[in-house]
């Protein structure tokens, strides 16, 4: 077993784990784009996040 998910807690686990189906449900929808338009699209995501939850 990997030293740093010996050490983690269930929680971040959990927490990673989120991230990670997230990250993949993401790639998997944009699938086919190209690297230019996957950076604006995730530029306008973050833009969205801060904008949205007052994260700026």
């Amino acid at each position: 077993m990997d030293n740093t998910k010996r050490f983690l807690s269930s929680e971040e686990r959990f927490e990673k784990s989120e991230h990670k189906n997230l990250a993949v449900k993401l790639a998997e929808q944009l699938k086919g784009k190209t690297h230019n338009e996957i950076e604006e699209i995730l530029e306008f995501v973050k833009m969205h996040i801060d904008s949205t939850f007052k994260l700026t």
